[in-house]
């Protein structure tokens, strides 16, 4: 999905939902990467290995107006998702918004 709001175009990846590409101004600038974080405990190395090699996979990427929402999951193994969400981005002249 490519979405051109202003001078700025934003490029998704079909696989994760994430902005892989931004380009403005005539440069590219990358992309924004969705993460996860849980501040660790003393009995939970294992749970913070799976969080850090998690594969992010988006089960729907939709366009509503001047909106993307994306719903995914990130999954550990290929087995239970360890965390499900949906994220609204909002774009605008100024750049754009990221709702959870």
């Amino acid at each position: 999905i490519r979405v051109k709001a202003g001078k700025s175009e934003y490029i998704f990846d079909g696989t994760t939902g994430e902005i892989a590409e931004i380009c403005a101004c005539g440069r590219s600038f990358g992309g924004a990467r969705l993460s996860i974080f849980r501040a660790p405990t003393d009995n939970d190395w294992s749970v913070n290995k799976m969080i850090r090699e998690a594969d992010n996979e988006a089960r729907s990427i939709e366009t509503e107006g001047n909106a993307v929402v994306v719903k995914g999951r990130f999954i550990y193994g290929g087995k239970k998702p360890l965390l499900v969400y949906t994220m609204r981005y909002t774009f605008g002249e100024e750049g754009f918004n990221v709702e959870a």
